[in-house]
């Protein structure tokens, strides 16, 4: 199996999800006698290259697909050259691929729940890059999500509303110098 990381490897330092993805991918597949062909590289164009190249040189039986975008153009480059894959992300969107997808809804609700138990009561959520969101209403889905663990954790003692803003210049700043891309910002209070 293999697995494209489309990152500047810097950031795999400090992103922790991969690296523990990696590691179960590789608890899974080495029980089982398979291994894992990982390729880090920060440029899409190569990413797709990756996939021809391993596909046509039998190098891989199907590959792990990490990031799907809206839209994603690797679904069509996987589906031209048969290379089968497993979508990390939201199933609705893999295709006819199959899918591992996460309760987000569920997270979202416990992390609600136990930012309440805290006495926390201003909430916000820095959102990723718009491209990575698996529709075009995950960020708005998510946002009531977490405003339906708020109403359960304190209803009737408050109201909480969401509002959706571009990033404020304050938090634009805190990210900057760094390479991450433009974010999205909902706070609920």
């Amino acid at each position: 199996m293999g697995l494209v990381i489309t990152r500047e490897p810097a950031m795999l330092g400090i992103e922790p999800f991969f690296m523990t993805f990696v590691a179960g991918i590789e608890e899974v597949l080495s029980d089982r006698g398979y291994a894992l062909l990982l390729q880090v590289t920060p440029d899409p164009d190569r990413e797709a290259k990756t996939y021809r190249e391993w596909w046509s040189a039998n190098r891989v039986d199907g590959i792990f697909l990490t990031d799907l975008a809206i839209d994603d153009p690797r679904l069509d480059i996987l589906e031209d050259i048969g290379l089968p894959a497993v979508v990390v992300g939201e199933p609705a969107y893999a295709r006819d691929f199959a899918a591992v997808g996460s309760d987000d809804a569920g997270a979202a609700r416990a992390a609600m729940r136990r930012i309440a138990e805290l006495g926390h009561r201003r909430v916000a959520h820095v959102a990723g890059p718009e491209s990575l969101r698996s529709h075009p209403g995950a960020l708005r889905s998510h946002a009531r999500d977490r405003r339906g663990a708020w109403v359960w954790t304190w209803w009737p003692r408050s109201t909480p509303t969401t509002r959706f803003r571009p990033v404020s210049p304050r938090v634009r700043t805190s990210l900057r110098g760094t390479s991450r891309p433009r974010r999205s910002c909902s706070t609920m209070t």
